[in-house]
């Protein structure tokens, strides 16, 4: 079901692959939706500006790919509210499943006023002078130099051209309600969530390549035998064996959260004897306040990614867990007023969305929220 709002974002597109058409289709049918929704999915999809010009080929490859797929479907019209709930359950990209109301759906609430923006790219960039460039505000393709090394800011990220001899370090930092993304002197890629950060040198003159990180990122490294890739936690120490992996390190959650997308890493802690746990693709290396290692044998990849995709993805998480992600995303506090409940809710919706469209969807769930300036209050 969780796949639903990212295949329909991808199929109204016309960015969908055939094997995820099918997929499309197939959950559609199983959750009831595919009979009554097919005209207007498909009016959706030939309406989109890219295709304007050529309906009817694509109409014939829509033909096709359902012939194909789903030989049972009907094209059947519906009333325009059956679409609305459509746009609710889909673009609106949330569907909460594992959850009993605890009341009926809450009327309009009237102290949702005040929306504020979603987060966007933005950051910090910290020289080895200790000269700050704000790189919101930086002119896309500008150069700028560090130990004759050059910096280009291009579409959203940095990159760094040229080699130097000089050990000196850079510091990205992205505030609340920021995103940010580079590529490292090595090759090596990496993504900062909100509220996060990444030390690293100009030049890994050294046997190993150590960067320093806080908060949530997401790392694609370039293999080195030669110079293994060690980011820094605090104590703990992650080890790179040629892979792409997911780092949440929050200083607000209570365990740092591991998670190897593909290829091997190894996760020590300093100031244990223990010997290192090797991960395999889809682990997650739980690491508790005692330096405990526990492994999540099973984890679900798209919950973990779903940060750097532009979502928020709930998996039978927690409103304190919900409320610390949004704090950070559109940077507000998070205040609660009556007794926190327990309840776990499962579902997501896109980051690209305004405060209020994001919470108006959580109180469907029967949770009620104001916003007072720069602070959410979660009424109980």
């Amino acid at each position: 079901m969780q796949r639903l709002p990212l295949l329909f974002d991808k199929y109204i597109n016309n960015q969908i692959s055939a094997d995820e058409c099918k997929e499309f289709w197939q959950l559609l049918q199983e959750n009831g939706l595919a009979d009554n929704l097919s005209t207007e999915l498909q009016n959706l999809w030939l309406e989109h500006p890219k295709y304007s010009q050529s309906n009817a080929i694509w109409e014939l490859k829509f033909d096709a790919l359902i012939a194909s797929q789903q030989p049972s479907i009907r094209k059947t019209s519906i009333i325009k509210y059956a679409v609305a709930a459509l746009f609710v359950f889909l673009i609106g990209s949330i569907c909460f499943l594992n959850f009993e109301s605890k009341s009926p759906k809450n009327k309009s609430n009237k102290q949702l006023v005040n929306d504020v923006k979603p987060g966007h790219n933005g950051a910090i960039l910290t020289l080895s002078n200790g000269k700050k460039v704000i790189l919101d505000s930086a002119v896309d393709g500008e150069t700028l130099s560090d130990a004759n090394l050059g910096i280009i800011k291009k579409d959203g990220e940095i990159i760094y051209t040229g080699k130097t001899d000089e050990l000196v370090y850079n510091t990205v930092t992205t505030d609340k309600g920021r995103q940010w993304r580079l590529t490292l002197p090595d090759g090596s890629k990496v993504w900062l969530n909100a509220q996060s950060s990444i030390h690293y040198p100009l030049n890994f003159t050294d046997k190993e390549r150590v960067v320093e990180i806080a908060g949530e990122v997401f790392f694609e490294v370039v293999h080195n035998s030669k110079k293994p890739f060690k980011v820094k936690v605090g104590n703990k120490v992650i080890a790179d064996i040629g892979t792409s992996f997911n780092i949440n390190a929050y200083a607000d959650e209570s365990d740092m959260k591991t998670t190897l997308i593909e290829g091997s890493l190894s996760i020590s802690n300093t100031r244990t004897n223990i010997p290192p746990t090797i991960l395999e693709p889809g682990q997650q290396a739980v690491v508790n306040s005692t330096g405990f290692i526990r492994v999540n044998q099973h984890q679900d990849l798209d919950e973990v990614m779903a940060w750097k995709n532009g979502m928020f993805n709930f998996n039978e998480t927690n409103i304190e867990n919900i409320m610390r992600q949004i704090g950070r995303w559109y940077d507000l506090d998070i205040e609660y007023s009556g007794k926190i409940t327990t309840e776990t809710f499962s579902g997501m919706v896109s980051r690209n969305k305004s405060l209020i469209q994001v919470l108006k969807v959580l109180e469907q769930a029967s949770i009620k929220f104001k916003i007072e300036g720069k602070k959410i209050i979660v009424i109980n």
